[in-house]
């Protein structure tokens, strides 16, 4: 779709800009839809696309790429994981575009997003908004399959080790991101799309967070915050 762009058209036209074709290694889709992954990347790669999904156009405005390398920059500064150690963010600290004159997109926009998951620390990470989804008809919902057989490990009912499971999800998901607003006045936009949790043990153990344009900083805590890291101050006027 780039390529449809007049202002791309007149780049490639006069060589400033050129088409390599397909190079590089794998990368696969993830649940996190514009975001690819590959196992040996230290990277996953955050492309800005012109789609309407769910409530959303999903192209990513340059305001964006600001905001996840300033929270990211925050993050670190406030050391949150060593507060909350089964609970991670994500982060998105770095970023690469193209400049177009007069514009302050030009749909190149490319976030590089951490990826904790390399190498075989991948196995085990669920969404949970896939964990929660309705069945296919004639199908069991996708949690159930690990409850029933931590249960049988454990010689549980499958109702006791639900109530675990859940209890376990709250200590590494909720209290958190509750603990990260009481703390410094950072709200998380949590919902299940946007969270993934550590099922290896079959409990839930680790929670990751992602999303950059999710992050929402309370007015009071905001002079505090920005002291900190001063270019909130550019990504919040």
């Amino acid at each position: 779709m780039l390529r449809l762009d007049p202002a791309v058209q007149a780049l490639l036209a006069s060589g400033k800009l050129r088409d390599l074709g397909a190079a590089g290694g794998d990368f696969y889709a993830t649940s996190s839809v514009r975001t690819a992954y590959a196992p040996d990347c230290p990277w996953m790669l955050n492309f800005s696309i012109p789609v309407r999904l769910t409530n959303s156009l999903r192209g990513t405005l340059r305001s964006e790429l600001e905001v996840g390398v300033s929270m990211a920059r925050l993050l670190h500064r406030l050391e949150f994981t060593k507060l909350s150690p089964r609970f991670r963010i994500i982060d998105d600290p770095a970023y690469l575009t193209l400049d177009l004159p007069g514009r302050r997109e030009s749909g190149f926009e490319v976030i590089f997003r951490q990826n904790p998951f390399t190498g075989t620390q991948g196995k085990g990470i669920f969404n949970l908004a896939a964990l929660t989804a309705g069945p296919l008809p004639g199908r069991s919902a996708f949690l159930t399959t690990p409850i029933k057989r931590l249960a049988a490990a454990r010689g549980q009912s499958c109702a006791e080790t639900a109530r675990l499971w859940f209890e376990a999800n709250l200590d590494c998901m909720l209290d958190p991101v509750l603990d990260l607003y009481d703390r410094y006045g950072i709200a998380l936009e949590a919902h299940q799309q946007n969270s993934l949790l550590d099922l290896s043990t079959g409990l839930p153990s680790c929670a990751y967070y992602r999303d950059n344009q999710g992050y929402y900083i309370t007015q009071d805590a905001f002079p505090r915050l920005s002291a900190l890291e001063p270019s909130l101050d550019d990504v919040h006027a």
